[in-house]
């Protein structure tokens, strides 16, 4: 199948495209995670739900932490306070989905 698209709107980050979707300009193609809030919320349903690929894991590979910068590490961080919140990302390791609160906030705290 094969569907010529003319979009009305480009964006260059996810947010909006997401902003968008849910005002009504039409649909969009982003990761879950980053349209989770508003699929929770009703403001949008998954299309398509069939074409779906299977989540894949992600590796990060960087120098010691000794040697890192700290942008670099607090990105880390916050990468895997997200990542353990992720069902998908925790289903592929087979892990519990992090939910306690005071865990996050002090890996927060400590980034």
């Amino acid at each position: 199948m094969t569907i010529t698209v003319d979009p009305r709107l480009e964006v260059s980050a996810p947010d909006g495209a997401v902003d968008a979707a849910v005002d009504g300009v039409g649909v969009t193609l982003v990761l879950e995670h980053d349209a989770a809030a508003a699929i929770k919320a009703g403001h949008l349903k998954v299309l398509l739900k069939e074409f779906e690929v299977e989540p894949v894991p992600v590796h990060m590979i960087h120098v010691s932490r000794n040697l890192m910068p700290i942008k670099l590490r607090r990105f880390m961080n916050r990468w895997a306070i997200s990542a353990r919140r992720d069902r998908h990302f925790n289903e592929t390791l087979g892990l519990p989905r992090c939910t306690d609160n005071r865990f996050l906030q002090a890996r927060q705290l400590q980034g």
